[in-house]
């Protein structure tokens, strides 16, 4: 479970590192090339670089997911810390609905992103796969769960 959660972590945080040093070395290469005061040069620099980051936890993603079989239930988590989910209450929940658990940490990936929204298509799955059971059987702390 961690190395899958490290996995998708450092790809998220390639991402980011990817079109941060394209943003830079864009932001550099028109420095040296046009005068630094044109900012409509420099503003579409950026929107063009900040439009390719995008997120597939919103409704979207999570159709595609169920799709792939590949169901996820994201939870907080950040500079405050990690949610564990290393406990066999857990551990059990997973495997008896086929899903993950998955916090992102504090990455976030484009103004697209909605956690709640992937997270209520994901309990709308659920809901209509094993009925409404499985919600007093989950952490109370995902995203979304009322």
């Amino acid at each position: 479970m961690r190395w899958a959660l490290c996995r998708i972590m450092k790809k998220h945080l390639t991402k980011f590192l990817t079109a941060f040093i394209c943003i830079l070395t864009l932001e550099l290469n028109a420095q040296s090339k046009i005068d630094t005061t044109d900012t409509d040069i420099k503003f579409d620099i950026t929107k063009e670089i900040s439009t390719q980051l995008t997120s597939d936890y919103n409704a979207i993603g999570a159709r595609k997911d169920i799709k792939k079989k590949n169901i996820r239930i994201l939870f907080p988590g950040g500079f405050g810390g990690m949610p564990d989910f290393d406990n066999q209450k857990d551990i059990d929940f997973q495997k008896k609905y086929s899903v993950d658990f998955f916090s992102q940490g504090c990455i976030r990936m484009g103004e697209d992103e909605n956690e709640e929204e992937y997270n209520l298509t994901i309990f709308k799955y659920l809901d209509k796969k094993f009925g409404k059971s499985w919600r007093s059987e989950i952490r109370s702390d995902a995203i979304g769960l009322k």
